[in-house]
């Protein structure tokens, strides 16, 4: 008989088998050892512009868009990037002369202009409803010396007669609402260090900027408390009683619980907060000549 010089022997074939068996097993350790150093790498570094994969939140606390207030009253958000909001005073454009809005608009553009391009704007017009014993507080006459207010011809008390008119005023018409206006900033940062330090210049450009537009218009920075006011008034409604939390409380994320509604219901194209409703609609720019 003439022997196959490619068979293998028995002994020949099980050394072969457990030196297979021995590659496949080094190789699997060595890929569960990259997946680790990747999640390590991951958990490590912080600056992240890799998209976000969103979950199902199970609590309202999760829905909140953020991470940390911090004590520079910085907002940190998802995925590296960091806010700042701010209060300017309303800007009478529609009251102003013609001249005047030509350089209200020229000034603003300015200052889109003037803004680099990783850096996003938004303006923000939360109007509430103020109670009408605060309003009378404010307005209504509460001098107690009554003689001076006596018309000496008719014998009327003009004290009482202004105050009626000013209570029917208010009364009548939808004149109890107070309308603030923000303005945020969003920037990309590597940490909270980075963003407080370019956060000044930003501040700087703006400050000049809004005082170009208008001489009475002031920018002034929200403080952190002021912040999570307003969310918990936009997220749960107004009137609600304004809580301090201390730089311990932010750190701990306290305040997301007093900001978070104690339900989000979603519908196909609005969702609905405590009594609110919330819609966003889209809305096409247009060039005018």
């Amino acid at each position: 008989m003439i022997k196959n010089k490619t068979s293998m022997s028995y002994k020949e074939f099980k050394t072969k088998k457990k030196e297979t068996v021995k590659d496949i097993r080094k190789k699997q350790l060595e890929l569960q050892k990259s997946k680790a150093n990747i999640k390590k790498d991951s958990k490590n570094n912080d600056f992240n512009f890799a998209p976000i994969v969103r979950t199902k939140s199970k609590t309202s606390i999760q829905t909140l868009p953020y991470t940390t207030i911090h004590e520079q009253n910085i907002v940190e958000l998802l995925n590296g990037k960091f806010s700042k909001i701010y209060f300017f005073d309303d800007i009478n454009y529609t009251s102003a002369r013609d001249d005047e809005q030509y350089n209200i608009f020229g000034e603003y553009s300015k200052f889109l202009n003037s803004l680099a391009n990783d850096i996003q704007v938004q303006i923000s017009i939360v109007t509430k409803t103020v109670a009408l014993e605060e309003v009378y507080k404010n307005v209504i006459n509460t001098d107690k010396d009554k003689n001076n207010y006596i018309d000496p011809l008719f014998n009327i008390n003009l004290k009482n007669e202004f105050n009626e008119i000013i209570k029917k005023y208010f009364n009548e018409g939808d004149n109890t609402q107070k309308t603030s206006k923000y303005i945020s900033v969003s920037i990309d940062a590597i940490d909270i260090k980075s963003a407080y330090n370019r956060f000044i210049n930003i501040e700087s450009n703006i400050t000049k900027r809004f005082k170009n537009i208008s001489k009475n218009c002031v920018l002034k920075e929200v403080e952190k408390e002021d912040l999570a006011h307003i969310l918990a008034e936009i997220m749960r409604g107004e009137r609600l009683p304004k809580r301090t939390f201390s730089n311990i409380d932010f750190k701990r994320k306290e305040e997301k619980g007093y900001i978070a509604p104690d339900g989000i219901h979603f519908f196909d194209n609005y969702f609905r907060s405590c009594s609110k409703s919330v819609k966003r609609i889209k809305v096409k720019e247009y060039w005018t000549k």
